[in-house]
């Protein structure tokens, strides 16, 4: 009876240590899957108001002529950093217009780039339009997610110089 005891007593314990193996594995994965299921986007920050970065076209010959495009960061007239510190993409549309963007994707927050002469989100190939920020692929991310952050800008012919409203 003695054996017995000890053979119930090991299946009592071994089938104990599974549950309890399960149900930890369990608690865990519902922590990761809860934890993945709160990606959010970002949120784009408020503009400010008042001094905005300002760039002579002559300084730049890649935005000499419609269709020039060109990726930099900005500073303030105080020198300092613009966009908080990320880069912009400037697209010359026309000769007196232009599309000044944000280089970081809102859905993950991820970088975008100029692939093959499209803009190209790194993480999940998503591709916008240069001209208005709008999403044209939604790439790997398969499912709908802000545009690109667009600056308002302000050209003056006179001078040469583009008022960027970041």
């Amino acid at each position: 009876m003695n054996k017995i005891n000890r053979d119930e007593r090991r299946d009592f314990i071994l089938k104990s240590a599974k549950i309890a193996g399960v149900t930890f594995c369990g608690c865990i994965m519902g922590s990761l899957i809860t934890a993945c299921d709160k990606d959010e986007e970002i949120a784009a920050p408020p503009m400010p108001t008042g001094d905005f970065p300002v760039i002579k076209i002559a300084d730049y010959p890649a935005l000499a002529a419609p269709g020039g495009f060109m990726m930099t960061k900005l500073k303030y007239k105080d020198g300092s950093p613009a966009n908080s510190g990320n880069n912009v993409f400037i697209f010359r549309i026309d000769q007196s217009s232009f599309a000044t963007l944000d280089t970081i994707c809102l859905h993950k927050s991820a970088p975008v780039n100029i692939v093959g002469g499209v803009l190209t989100c790194d993480l999940h190939a998503a591709k916008f339009d240069s001209a208005t920020g709008a999403i044209t692929d939604h790439g790997f991310a398969g499912e709908d997610f802000p545009p690109l952050r667009i600056f308002p800008n302000e050209f003056d012919a006179e001078t040469g110089e583009l008022k960027i409203k970041i």
